[in-house]
């Protein structure tokens, strides 16, 4: 078995790679299965062979599959598989999880930039001014959208180091530096602004309003 892994925290970046690896398969006519939870069997799934005698590129894209019995059994069983598998994440995998999978041909960790991280850590109440810099310097390179889809991910992530952190998986470093910034909210504020964001993603998607300025708003009611 050849083994692939694809993650970061830039989900934009790492699913177009994802794209990439399926668009090659399908160009040199390679049998594409979707290893998930509807496949009776995924170790039987992954040990067999291809119908039509065509290389196989099997894709798993959730890693709670990847529990400590199912990468042992990878391991154990790798050499004997013939297929390419693709694991892929759209966030961090940790390295105790990767170190407990067969050695990949090759992993890919696709990073956001300092400009990014800058932004999302400069969102707290009373930093309006340093926030509204940072998103419309960011925006000059990359996506409204892709921003946006970021700051959701990281008051979700804000909002669960304020009320259950001990449940969180990141690194200890990166569990601190949430912990923080929650206590710049309370947890009333962390749901009325999850709650907008959900809203502003729907009236973008739905043609009554765009992102640049919902977030522009937020930034204004929330971080003055």
């Amino acid at each position: 078995m050849k083994l692939f892994i694809i993650h970061g925290e830039h989900t934009l970046d790492s699913y177009n790679r994802l794209q990439e690896y399926i668009k090659k398969a399908r160009k040199n006519d390679w049998e594409i299965q979707y290893l998930d939870k509807d496949i009776p069997n995924i170790k039987d799934g992954i040990l067999g062979q291809s119908l039509f005698s065509k290389e196989r590129l099997l894709v798993l894209k959730d890693i709670k599959l990847l529990s400590t019995e199912f990468s042992k059994w990878l391991k154990t069983n790798g050499k004997r598989i013939d297929s390419n598998l693709v694991i892929y994440h759209n966030g961090l995998i940790l390295q105790k999880i990767i170190k407990s999978l067969p050695t990949a041909e090759k992993t890919e960790e696709y990073k956001i930039t300092k400009l990014i991280w800058g932004f999302l850590d400069s969102f707290f109440p009373g930093n309006a001014k340093n926030a509204y810099k940072h998103f419309h310097e960011i925006t000059k390179k990359d996506a409204p959208e892709f921003v946006f889809a970021m700051l959701a991910r990281q008051i979700r992530d804000i909002y669960w180091a304020k009320v259950d952190p001990k449940t969180m998986e990141y690194p200890s470093w990166r569990v601190g530096k949430l912990k923080n910034l929650a206590s710049k909210y309370t947890v009333s504020e962390l749901e009325e602004l999850i709650s907008e964001l959900t809203q502003a993603d729907i009236n973008s998607k739905t043609s009554r309003g765009n992102i640049s300025d919902s977030l522009d708003f937020l930034i204004a009611k929330y971080l003055e």
